[in-house]
């Protein structure tokens, strides 16, 4: 009989210390204060100056004429500062957007032989696009479509 109240004392010691590493875990657990998980850092987008306009108002204002001219021509292209434009046989506005040149043509002129040039609004404006750019000698090469020219500063 003492062997089995030893063995059921051995049994209840057991229970008891089972008992006890269990809580002592549990305290332990609750006591621990774990952050919330954390999303990864996020890059930020590296801040850029926005890049200049490769072609401003400033470098298309001017008078204009084929190359080949030598500036000796009635055909020019003169980009005024206030918006105006003029060529051969035609005037309107103009604006530059980064390389693309926008041409509105609002009047247009024709020779009477009565009465020499004779200028006529348009009913409705005649507009044109074009690629420019403008190397470092001052050259400018204007696309219309398939049509290429090359021109240069007179003025």
């Amino acid at each position: 009989m003492k062997a089995k109240i030893l063995i059921l004392l051995l049994v209840i010691a057991a229970l008891i210390g089972g008992i006890i590493l269990y809580l002592n875990n549990q305290k332990t657990d609750d006591a621990v204060v774990t952050a919330p998980p954390q999303a990864p850092p996020v890059e930020q987008p590296v801040k850029t100056e926005p890049d200049a306009p490769s072609i401003t108002s400033a470098m298309l204002t001017g008078t204009w004429a084929p190359e080949a001219s030598n500036c000796e021509t009635d055909d020019i292209w003169k980009y005024n500062a206030d918006g105006t434009m003029a060529t051969f046989g035609a005037d309107g506005t103009w604006v530059i957007d980064g390389e693309t040149l926008t041409e509105t043509i609002t009047r247009q002129m024709s020779d009477n032989p009565d009465n020499g040039e004779v200028w006529t609004k348009l009913e409705t404006p005649e507009m044109y696009s074009s690629t420019v750019s403008i190397d470092d000698s001052g050259q400018m090469t204007k696309k219309i479509g398939a049509e290429e020219l090359t021109l240069i500063k007179c003025s």
